[in-house]
């Protein structure tokens, strides 16, 4: 950032002080657009990208951390765009610019530090995401078990009385490595909680020792399976090519192949009732 001359990326009071700029320019600044306030004390410039307001965090060490969706994205998990920008404080930080402030303490056995920025730790971070009433926080929980992280260190940071907690731990025990995408995450989440088996998670077809296909969600035994489709990688024409030929493929071994997007998400009864009456077909067809 660019204020009278002196280049930063985020302004404490404290910076513009040591470069000359006293209150009242700041605040002509301010009304100008030359600074954008994150929250009181804090400035950043308006053409710097928003993740800006991640490392604003970086100048108040002392008494905020990066927190949920801003401390996963510290982390390097893949975080959904939509998930709000948050801080955790123990002192009065007035929330601004769309910035979710959060005013509770934080021990000091789930602080750290990640990409030089002050963090809520690993575990922590995923705990506190999964007591958010989002849909795709098990896919947070997917990529930590990925990553080697242990179930038992995340319920060991949710809280007694902590907002959100009992959903948390209805989650935990759901998270599964194998899934490659939040759609899948969220497709399986809707299909076991309607109570319905639990897929195999990219499970590899073969014939004669020759690999056929992987199938995002699978009922193996059934040969029943069910394809995420994500706008970004099936959306592409040699890719829906692909998925045609490969479900053909499929087909000439008697396979059963359901393709869900993000718009059954949004309608998971329905969902839930097509692979409910699959699974019931299937049944039935291998008893014949």
């Amino acid at each position: 950032m660019t204020a009278g001359g002196v280049g930063w990326p985020v302004a404490t009071a404290a910076d513009l002080r040591a470069a000359g700029i006293g209150a009242d320019r700041a605040r002509t600044l301010r009304r100008r657009g030359g600074l954008v306030p994150l929250w009181h004390g804090v400035d950043l410039h308006p053409r710097h990208p928003p993740d800006a307001r991640l490392h604003a965090a970086a100048s108040l060490a002392d008494c905020a951390l990066l927190s949920g969706p801003s401390a996963a994205r510290a982390w390097g998990y893949d975080v959904p765009a939509r998930w709000p920008d948050e801080i955790t404080v123990d002192s009065q930080l007035r929330h601004r610019q769309g910035l979710r402030v959060v005013r509770r303490p934080v021990a000091a056995a789930h602080r750290a530090v990640a990409g030089k920025l002050p963090v809520t730790s690993e575990a922590r971070t995923v705990a506190d995401v999964l007591c958010r009433p989002w849909l795709d926080t098990l896919w947070l929980l997917d990529q930590a078990l990925v990553r080697g992280l242990d179930t038992a260190a995340v319920e060991a940071c949710l809280e007694p009385g902590q907002r959100g907690c009992r959903r948390a731990r209805r989650l935990l025990p759901l998270g599964r490595p194998g899934a490659e995408s939040p759609l899948e995450s969220r497709v399986r989440l809707s299909l076991v909680s309607a109570g319905l088996p639990e897929p195999a998670l990219q499970h590899v077809v073969t014939t004669d020792g020759r690999f056929v296909a992987r199938v995002d969600l699978a009922w193996p035994e059934l040969r029943l399976g069910l394809e995420a489709d994500g706008v970004a990688w099936h959306g592409d024409p040699a890719a829906l090519h692909g998925d045609r030929v490969r479900q053909n493929a499929l087909a000439i071994l008697g396979w059963t192949v359901l393709r869900a997007t993000w718009a059954d998400t949004y309608d998971p009864e329905r969902l839930v009732a097509v692979v409910a009456q699959a699974l019931a077909t299937a049944s039935r067809a291998r008893r014949v």
